[in-house]
């Protein structure tokens, strides 16, 4: 087999490379110059006022020999007061760790300016120890620049995706003397937020069928309010529903709707258990209940308040007029009986021919 030679060109240049390597990652104190983020941007064109962002930023060197102490610095004009870092502005990288991360957030205020917001966030490394400084350690501070680009835009984005939905299995529901409570059916989804304010599906909808798929049993909506997700974030959040079929295996065909547009739509399979079945699972309560079954408890006790608070205000009337009239005079309290008499006595004289009494 015929081998290929090595030219004298091609020996040095394999020798520079292989001294260049060898200084940045084999050389003691050399440690600074493998210092980076990634990654190296911090960027987003669909803020609007009152926008929440955040990323998660991680400064790496190659070789953690020694603390090294991260100092940064926000350059962004017009927006400096609306970034903030997480853990904060001076970090540190401790010994044997070759990756920290920082988190970088930007709350919009509610009267910002809209349009572009550009500039970067400087970032100084530096031993935190003095002995760490000399022995022939670089002793130029290193570090790494991250790129801002911001838009605040006059358009508020409603949008989300759906990652992941699934139906837990739960109890059947219970009958209490007359009331008829369902069970709760768990509806999990993992929300992605791609717009510039809080969101939530407006309704989830399941056709629930037989396990073949072919007879439609139920049609459910959801009754809770659903946790809106904030911008830009991804979350885990579920909708509850009602249901009044026995145990059995099920097939569930759902809809997740944002502002009467259909999302998305899909088949899972679940199962409904007997009563007790699944611990902690109670049920719906007093919300789960049929309109008419809220009636019967609800009607009863609108009347009786009703009927109780009429009687007050009658008989409180009454007596704070009498009250009123006991107080317009001293003389009152015994005039009122004593005029009584004396008009009864004065009728009775006339009924006989009798002079009227004066009253004096």
């Amino acid at each position: 087999m015929k081998m290929r030679s090595i030219s004298g060109p091609g020996i040095f240049k394999g020798i520079f490379l292989f001294l260049i390597l060898h200084f940045f990652f084999f050389v003691p104190g050399a440690v600074d110059a493998g210092f980076g983020v990634t990654p190296p941007y911090f960027q987003n064109s669909e803020l609007t006022r009152n926008s929440v962002y955040e990323q998660k930023i991680l400064l790496v060197r190659s070789r953690p020999d020694f603390d090294l102490l991260a100092e940064i610095e926000v350059d962004v004009p017009g927006a400096d007061e609306w970034i903030t870092i997480e853990p904060g502005k001076e970090v540190l990288m401790p010994k044997d760790e070759r990756m920290v991360s920082i988190v970088v957030s930007i709350l919009v205020p509610d009267k910002a300016d809209f349009g572009d917001y550009r500039g970067n966030i400087r970032i100084r490394t530096s031993p935190v120890h003095d002995e760490d400084r000399g022995g022939g350690a670089v002793s130029i501070a290193l570090g790494a620049r991250i790129n801002v680009n911001l838009s605040v835009i006059d358009r508020v984005i409603r949008e989300f995706e759906v990652r992941k939905v699934e139906i837990l299995d739960f109890n059947e529901g219970r009958k209490v003397r007359w009331l008829e409570y369902p069970g709760k059916m768990i509806f999990n989804m993992a929300l992605r937020n791609v717009g510039n304010v809080p969101v939530s599906p407006d309704k989830v909808e399941v056709d629930i069928y037989d396990s073949s798929g072919k007879k439609l049993l139920e049609r459910t909506t959801h009754t809770n309010k659903i946790k809106r997700v904030p911008p830009f974030k991804t979350e885990e959040v579920f909708a509850e529903l009602p249901s009044h079929l026995p145990p059995g295996s099920y097939r569930g065909k759902f809809r997740i709707y944002n502002d009467d547009k259909e999302v998305r739509s899909g088949e899972l399979t679940f199962n409904i258990r007997p009563a007790g079945t699944i611990p902690g699972d109670s049920g719906y309560g007093f919300m789960g209940l049929s309109l008419w079954h809220k009636t019967t408890i609800v009607g009863p006790i609108i009347i009786a308040v009703t009927l109780i608070f009429s009687l007050i205000l009658y008989f409180s009337k009454r007596s704070r007029l009498l009250f009123m009239k006991a107080l317009s005079s001293w003389r009152s309290i015994y005039r009122y009986p004593i005029e009584r008499v004396r008009r009864f006595v004065s009728l009775v004289f006339k009924g006989f021919g009798g002079r009227k009494l004066s009253r004096d």
